[in-house]
Order: structure tokens, then C-alpha cells, then sequence
């Protein structure tokens, strides 16, 4: 019994590392939404950037995370995709439907956003 319970937790151990080695950062850098066009009254750059992991169609975020409004925006600029994301959820699973190079915005809702590429 003690064996079988051992090679299972060895194996789960290995099977999740395996799957977590496979999952890529995904570099974001800062910036402003201001629709009006003036100098905002923002910091030049928030207090941190969040980290987030693509592994095929799921995006991981770290624990204890922001509220973000997660959007992909295709090669013209248009939007494509569109999620809320809580600070309680760590993972989104993206549409099998999209394939391809997207730009990935996450909105604070503060006019500052985060973005970076992925590819589907």
C-alpha cells in the first residue's frame, strides 16, 4: 500500500511538473489608456507589473493578483476576446476558436493596462 501511495505521489509530482516546465512567461509592459489626449496625473510606472504564464490556451496568474479585465486584440487592433478576471482566479482558459499571434491587454481599471504578445 505504501508503495502504490508513493509511486502515485511521485508520478503526480512528475506530471505536474512536466506541465508547468511546458508553460511559457509571457513578458507584459505598462501603459496608459487616456482617451482625452492630455498628460495624465499618473506614476510613470505602477508599482508592479504582473506576472502571468501561457501554457496553450490557459493564462496563469499569480496568487493574490488584481482585478483586471483580460482582452486580446488580433493584428488589425480589434478586439477579439474580452473576460473579467477576479483577484480570486488564477487560471483563464482562452477560446479553442482563436489561434494565431494576439496582443494581450490587462486592464486595472485605473487607465493603466498591461500588454504583451501571445501566440494560440
Amino acid at each position: 500500500m505504501k508503495k502504490k501511495f508513493l509511486f502515485l505521489l511521485m508520478f503526480s509530482t512528475f506530471l505536474y511538473g512536466g506541465v508547468k516546465l511546458s508553460a511559457k512567461p509571457v513578458p507584459l509592459t505598462v501603459g496608459i489608456d487616456d482617451p482625452t489626449g492630455t498628460m495624465p496625473d499618473y506614476p510613470k510606472t505602477p508599482n508592479f507589473i504582473p506576472f502571468i504564464d501561457q501554457n496553450g490556451l490557459v493564462i496563469t496568474f499569480e496568487a493574490n493578483h488584481s482585478d483586471y479585465m483580460l482582452q486580446l486584440l488580433d493584428e488589425d487592433g480589434e478586439a477579439v476576446y474580452t473576460t473579467y478576471v477576479p483577484s480570486t482566479l488564477t487560471t483563464v482558459t482562452l477560446p479553442s476558436s482563436l489561434s494565431g499571434n494576439y496582443e494581450i491587454r490587462l486592464y486595472t481599471g485605473s487607465g493603466i493596462y498591461f500588454y504583451g504578445t501571445i501566440n494560440l
